[in-house]
């Protein structure tokens, strides 16, 4: 929060708009939603949400909630964090953590594909991002091509089991790419004497 100099973490509560699976629900379409961030807490959809990022640990983290003890007791891997980040997940720097993490999730994802009815679903794999974050700190080069066979395999069971008429679409947010140095907008502007910081939050 730039006013108040204080980190504040956003949430589901926070978005002030139906997500995609929200306007499909309107019109009767069912979805999977498996790992979105800023979908915690989960609310009630038509079908089944599983949230992601900065769930908190032991929390009831799917919708409809009686599925949360399912997924303990099946050993569903929720999120694997690199030591020293945070966000409220297991922490490790073992690739082999990744890998499991990312298995379990398409398993999951396969089992609601295979037994439920659906129109949508969507499962975000954070693994390669989470790796690529901190390459070169906390994995190599070696780890990063080992991950990315693994998901191209995790890839290919979807391209093996979808239905004939599914449209499958492989999706980044963003890419990546080295950077020696970074800029605070907030503090050069502060430092050049073009703004100040609030004594309040009321500006």
């Amino acid at each position: 929060d730039f006013l108040s100099r204080k980190t504040v973490l956003t949430d589901g509560r926070d978005l002030r708009r139906p997500a995609l699976w929200d306007l499909l629900g309107d019109y009767g379409k069912k979805s999977i939603a498996i790992n979105e961030p800023m979908s915690y807490p989960p609310h009630k959809i038509e079908g089944v949400m599983i949230s992601g990022l900065v769930t908190p640990e032991k929390s009831v983290y799917t919708y409809p909630e009686t599925l949360t003890p399912v997924l303990y007791e099946i050993g569903y891997k929720r999120e694997a964090i690199p030591r020293g980040t945070g966000f409220g997940a297991p922490q490790s720097d073992r690739l082999s953590d990744f890998i499991l993490t990312e298995r379990k999730r398409s398993e999951l994802a396969h089992l609601f594909m295979e037994k439920t009815d659906w129109d949508l679903l969507f499962c975000m794999f954070s693994s390669t991002d989470r790796m690529m974050h901190h390459l070169g700190t906390r994995f190599t080069l070696k780890d990063l091509e080992d991950n990315l066979i693994e998901m191209d395999r995790i890839v290919g069971t979807f391209l093996e089991h979808l239905p004939r008429e599914a449209t499958l679409f492989v999706v980044s947010d963003h890419g990546f790419h080295f950077y020696p140095r970074q800029v605070s907008l907030p503090r050069w502007l502060e430092t050049e004497g073009y703004w100040a910081w609030p004594k309040t939050r009321e500006v």
